[in-house]
């Protein structure tokens, strides 16, 4: 995975601007509600990066992703950490 996974210091719209760079999708496409395969996995693994940083709660990422629940985060922060697991 990339650098900024490592890097505890990125604010959120850093983050959220490299995954969609590294993704070459937009932002609105990032944090709507487009359930595409495509925007899935970049999706998630903003969700995962912004509460590993540690600055930011399910509540306060799932306001950033469009009010989604806070149940969704998590999901897809499970995801990806099964995904980080199995590397």
């Amino acid at each position: 995975m990339r650098d900024y996974l490592l890097d505890k210091q990125n604010d959120a719209r850093a983050i959220i601007n490299q995954i969609c760079r590294d993704f070459d999708i937009s932002k609105s496409d990032l944090t709507g509600h487009c359930r595409s395969q495509s925007f899935i996995l970049p999706r998630h693994l903003a969700y995962y990066t912004l509460y590993n940083t540690g600055q930011y709660d399910l509540k306060r990422i799932a306001k950033m992703f469009g009010n989604r629940h806070h149940t969704s985060i998590s999901y897809g922060i499970n995801k990806i950490n099964k995904l980080v697991r199995a590397l």
